[in-house]
């Protein structure tokens, strides 16, 4: 990691810790939300698309503001925005518990996915400046932990309802309660949460260099930009169908118990953070582009099994095998995506999350509607459709010859 301007006017590396922690707290509400769907179904006698939509509130509203929100972060600065994220969506999931009516249920949604979007630029904008040279692993830690938050969410949403069933929702709020509070102490003896530090005026900022294949820095490649969107879209639509209707299908179709269901959320998850993190690795040893290739490949065959064995223990192991593949791309896919957009990486980080999350949400409520419509094993089954068709559009995208900008050693991004 590179220290030339990190350590002079951003603080001590130990905040990357920190952010880390806090977006494992934050991410792990949002896993809360697929989890309380059958909880949620239950009580208010909901529909499998109206259950469905509640997550696509959620994930659109989150996505579609925090392009805005992301610009309020660049102006601004501040601890202030990434402890409300916290706190805002803390306080929705526990809000969820004393509801009484679906449109309060919709409000709650929207609330949770508003604190998502005020909690992630901040935050990722102040892991960006804490490092300058090694800035794919220090995001990789970043989306790391938000994949472990995410996947321990089902199983610390079980053990709340376990304590007391939903009158006992107020104590998911002590996480975030808690985090927000040691982000604030320690911020006293540091600005690393103050607005985004000046670059010392002998370093350049960005120089114009071709990359180790050759190529210019600097151009946008709007084109492929939006065909990676387009795959990523396909990836998420399917993570979160499987995610989301997952309780319902072992109990209803593999006659497994309810007991069960948390946990098989959970392990699908956490599969997915592991793949998010090997995938990095893979990415850099045999190219993002074969890694989009190959996810595919493998994940026809996985999720055709998962969907035709009827033994838990079988089901089981095809989960998390499936989720491990499904999300190894997503570093890659990150970094893919700002060098297509290498002068405007901010704006391409926002679109490549924001359109993943939303996507993911509308996912769900068509595999609802599929899933009253024609079962939900027909609903599961078809989203095999996801990486055929992303098998397809993938060897469209450029080869592994992308222009990106070189930052100096001891510069600051802008």
């Amino acid at each position: 990691m590179g220290t030339g301007g990190l350590e002079l006017n951003c603080g001590n590396r130990r905040y990357l810790l920190v952010i880390a922690l806090s977006h494992i707290i934050l991410d792990m509400y949002s896993g809360m939300l697929p989890a309380l769907i059958p909880h949620l179904r239950d009580k208010f006698l909901l529909s499998y698309s109206a259950a469905g939509a509640l997550l696509a509130w959620s994930t659109m509203t989150s996505s579609l503001i925090q392009p805005v929100l992301g610009f309020v972060s660049d102006m601004t600065g501040g601890l202030g925005l990434v402890i409300g994220g916290l706190m805002l969506s803390s306080l929705a999931i526990a809000a969820t518990g004393y509801i009484t009516s679906y449109p309060l249920l919709v409000g709650a949604a929207i609330m949770a996915g508003l604190g998502n979007a005020v909690y992630h630029p901040q935050s990722a904008s102040v892991m960006a400046r804490l490092s300058t040279e090694q800035r794919s692993s220090v995001m990789g830690l970043y989306g790391v932990a938000g994949s472990i938050g995410f996947a321990l969410g089902p199983s610390v949403l079980a053990m709340a309802l376990a304590i007391g069933n939903s009158s006992m929702f107020w104590v998911v709020t002590l996480p975030g309660i808690l985090m927000g509070i040691t982000m604030k102490v320690m911020s006293q003896a540091s600005q690393i949460f103050a607005k985004p530090c000046a670059a010392p005026a002998s370093s350049p900022v960005r120089t114009q260099e071709t990359d180790e294949n050759g190529y210019l820095n600097g151009s946008n490649m709007w084109v492929a930009e939006i065909l990676l969107l387009g795959i990523v879209m396909l990836r998420s639509f399917m993570q979160y169908g499987v995610v989301t209707f997952l309780p319902q299908y072992v109990t209803q179709i593999l006659g497994g118990s309810s007991n069960i269901s948390p946990r098989l959320q959970s392990l699908f998850l956490a599969a997915c953070a592991i793949g998010t993190f090997v995938g990095g690795f893979a990415s850099d040893r045999f190219g993002r582009r074969s890694l989009f290739i190959a996810s595919p490949v493998c994940l026809i065959p996985i999720h055709w099994a998962l969907c035709n064995t009827r033994t838990v223990s079988l089901f089981t192991m095809l989960l998390a095998l499936e989720g491990f593949v499904l999300m190894s791309t997503f570093s890659g896919g990150l970094l893919m995506s700002q060098d297509f957009l290498p002068r405007l990486t901010g704006l391409a980080s926002g679109l490549h999350i924001g359109i993943c999350t939303t996507m993911g949400g509308v996912g769900a409520t068509i595999t609802g509607l599929v899933a009253d419509s024609r079962g939900l094993a027909f609903a599961l089954g078809s989203l095999v459709l996801c990486p055929i068709i992303g098998l397809c559009l993938t060897p469209l995208l450029p080869r592994d010859k992308r222009p990106r900008i070189t930052h100096t050693s001891g510069a600051i991004p802008e």
